[in-house]
């Protein structure tokens, strides 16, 4: 009961703040066309017809051509659907028996085209409400609707729409049945209005029952008449009037009229804040409201007033005795930013209290409340797309770490064979395809470290070490390496360290010598006849500057700012001549930038290029002291058969049989003796029946309990049994520094990342077996 006397009271209001001006087009052109009737019947119904052609035309006009700015939903749908509404109502004047346009009409035709309009503006109102929060594509509804109109045309012409009227009978019972059904679905679309008007402005909500209603009233006289200019005909033609009037007068406040005047109000009124504000008691009763709130709750000020505040803006699900908001109201406490999910609407608000003290008593509190729901959907958004985007990371670094394993785990045994078949016996033609296999080998594993330190870079887990670095040994290793193709190529591949440059200083070696095996590497690559310098100065102390300059084929201007990008070549034809992914310089950039470096290039195109690596120096990073430790090299030096070797007790966990063969033929001639177990539970079991190695090689990969888990439960027998540890070293293929992190943890005493040559396992040998 009191829902209809609100709604009565609503509808009351709102047509009165409509104003007599609104009304006077309306009345008049009603008194008008009346006049008109009297006179001629046909002129009267096509002006009619036609005022609501004209409207439904403006309508979708104002409504199209507002949304980019407007977004509103639910008008977008109307226009679109009153517009195809209108194009039914003029084939339906242009029918009417008096038009005499189209021949053999008995007057049926007329009231079929009137039943198409009315039915297709019944599914119009009725669909509506569903829009109020919907989004839509405008294209689309104009289609549909286009569709659904051109089809109730062709049911007409075709004669499969039914008859509405027969000559010297009247209207048919489809005819006046159609009405009532017509009716029903209105009576539905205001029930549906009614359940969603919280989503609608007050005021155009009942605008909008107001109309529907008058077309209800419109489709009732035109069950009641008898002949086409009777007084019932009369009458619903012009409740249609008012009501297309009222739709009309919705759309225009809403889109046009409503904005300016929100815009023309003063910066001191608290309509002019799109925020909702209300002045509540100490009992949370509203006071004072402004439209803001008033559209947020979906009711009239009045309404509001005398309203409780938690039932309007708080969370429902909470009683007012155990809300927090509710209870600083009462307090009469200032509470800020204080956030709140209405989970009933779908909606999240900030709200703030501050009460209102002037020298006496409080006089209430002033409630504000901010929509932030976009905001919260926003960064909901916004953390799925970052957990998607880590994910993502994770995903492409797992397939990296799988795929180097895989490549590395076969390519440790090509490597390694090759290095076994080249101290055999072999002829010069022989030694040129061992010479083949081993280089691409040793390009392969080059571009599969490339990737890896590239991910890991563009991840931030690339980690910098500090160490002493041994300057000359540093250039020789990196001279070393391409000296080989330079001389196959005939070019002059020198070093020269400028005096005064000091002989040691802190850095990582490792990168340091990436980076220039990169820049050498490219230079040799370009470079067909000439030399390649790499020369080493210190002018100011405080930069160590390398340099290599090259007299190949050059750089173009253009090319020159994208040589350091990923996958960027100078020549990326298919007819070009140098291999390679273009990933060399951009990692040496990435890798200069992570250690504070710089890189830049200077080439004048067919003469030749430069290429600089300034790092800077700090206070304690130039050494002289020849007696200081060295950051362990990385460099193959050739091994060579000591006779005075002291013989080890080696046991090796590999689980495929060529990496396993290659560690056999690499200490075949050596003292030392070599035990084989293919799983991590063999090893385990070696060690704890008491069998004494001086040193375990231990792969991560295994079946039955991998590397990790063997060593963890190694050590753990040994800390219980009180035995002194035995070396183990991971070597594996998993190269990720995670994976190095992890076999530290789990308690190996080193990680060796496949491949491995025979002269670095000398090396390991002679360093960890006891």
């Amino acid at each position: 009961m009191s829902e209809s006397k609100n709604l009565l009271n609503g509808t009351f209001t709102t047509l009165r703040d409509i104003g007599w001006q609104s009304w006077f087009v309306p009345t008049f052109l009603t008194t008008l066309l009346v006049c008109t009737s009297l006179v001629n019947f046909v002129l009267f119904h096509t002006l009619v017809e036609l005022f609501a052609v004209v409207v439904s035309i403006i309508m979708v006009v104002v409504v199209w051509t507002t949304y980019s700015f407007s977004r509103n939903h639910f008008l977008m749908f109307l226009g679109c659907g009153y517009f195809w509404v209108a194009c039914l109502d003029l084939i339906h004047a242009l029918a009417f028996e008096g038009m005499n346009i189209f021949p053999n009409n008995s007057g049926s035709l007329t009231l079929e085209y009137w039943l198409a309009a009315r039915f297709s503006e019944a599914f119009l109102l009725l669909a509506a409400p569903f829009f109020l929060n919907q989004r839509v594509s405008r294209i689309r509804i104009f289609t549909l609707f286009g569709l659904l109109s051109t089809s109730f045309c062709l049911s007409i012409i075709t004669d499969i729409f039914p008859v509405c009227y027969l000559p010297g009978v009247g209207l048919t019972t489809f005819k006046i049945y159609s009405e009532y059904a017509i009716i029903v679905i209105l009576f539905m679309a205001a029930l549906f209005l009614q359940q969603r008007r919280a989503s609608l402005e007050p005021r155009i909500f009942h605008l909008m029952i107001i109309s529907i209603m008058l077309t209800i009233a419109a489709e009732l006289a035109f069950t009641l008449y008898t002949d086409f200019s009777g007084i019932f005909i009369t009458t619903g033609h012009i409740f249609k009037l008012f009501s297309f009037w009222l739709i009309f007068i919705a759309i225009i406040r809403t889109t046009l009229k409503e904005p300016f005047k929100i815009l023309a109000r003063g910066s001191s009124s608290y309509d002019a804040v799109p925020d909702s504000i209300v002045l509540v008691n100490r009992q949370g009763l509203i006071l004072h409201a402004n439209q803001a709130t008033q559209k947020m709750a979906g009711i009239s000020e009045k309404e509001l007033l005398q309203s409780n505040c938690h039932d309007i803006f708080h969370n429902p699900a909470i009683a007012a005795i155990n809300c927090p908001v509710c209870r600083t109201i009462t307090n009469n406490q200032q509470l800020l930013n204080f956030e709140m999910a209405i989970p009933s609407r779908e909606q999240y608000l900030q709200l703030h209290i501050t009460p209102m003290n002037h020298g006496g008593p409080t006089d209430g509190l002033v409630h504000v409340a901010s929509d932030i729901t976009k905001r919260k959907l926003a960064e909901t958004e916004l953390r799925h797309a970052k957990e998607f985007a880590e994910k993502a990371s994770r995903t492409k670094s797992e397939f990296l770490a799988i795929m180097s394993h895989e490549i590395r785990t076969p390519l440790n045994a090509i490597l390694g064979m090759a290095e076994v078949v080249r101290t055999t016996e072999l002829d010069p033609k022989q030694i040129r395809y061992i010479a083949v296999i081993s280089r691409a080998g040793k390009n392969l594993l080059t571009l599969i470290e490339d990737i890896l330190d590239f991910s890991q870079i563009e991840s931030g887990q690339l980690a910098i070490e500090k160490k002493t670095v041994d300057l000359k040994q540093l250039t020789q290793d990196a001279i070393e390496i391409h000296t080989l193709n330079a001389e196959q190529k005939k070019l002059d591949l020198r070093c020269l360290i400028e005096p005064g440059t000091p002989d040691f200083f802190i850095g990582d070696p490792q990168r340091i010598r990436q980076i220039l095996l990169n820049i050498l590497g490219n230079a040799v690559k370009f470079t067909d006849q000439g030399k390649i310098e790499l020369l080493v100065t210190c002018s100011d102390k405080k930069t160590l500057l390398f340099s290599v300059t090259d007299s190949g084929i050059g750089i173009r201007p253009d090319q020159q700012l994208n040589i350091f990008k990923p996958f960027s070549q100078v020549d990326s034809s298919f007819t070009r001549e140098h291999g390679g992914i273009g990933l060399g310089l951009s990692l040496s950039k990435r890798l200069a930038d992570t250690m504070n470096a710089k890189i830049w290039v200077e080439s004048q195109y067919g003469s030749g290029s430069t290429f600089y690596l300034a790092i800077p120096l700090t206070d304690n990073s130039q050494q002289h002291d020849k007696n200081l430790p060295i950051g362990i090299s990385t460099a193959n030096t050739p091994y060579h058969e000591h006779p005075t070797l002291t013989k080890k007790s080696i046991l090796l966990a590999e689980d495929d049989n060529d990496n396993a063969m290659l560690i056999q033929v690499f200490l075949k001639n050596s003292p030392h003796k070599l035990d084989v177990v293919t799983d991590g539970q063999q090893a385990v079991d070696r060690i704890l029946t008491n069998q004494r190695y001086d040193l375990l090689l231990m792969d991560i990969q295994m079946p039955r309990i991998d590397g990790l888990e063997a060593t963890r439960q190694i050590r753990a027998w040994e800390k219980k049994a009180g035995k002194t540890k035995t070396p183990i070293l991971a070597l594996t293929a998993h190269a990720m520094e995670e994976d190095k992190e992890l076999s530290l943890a789990a308690g190996c005493d080193s990680h060796i990342t496949k491949p491995i040559s025979k002269s670095t396992l000398f090396k390991i040998i002679e360093k960890f077996a006891t």
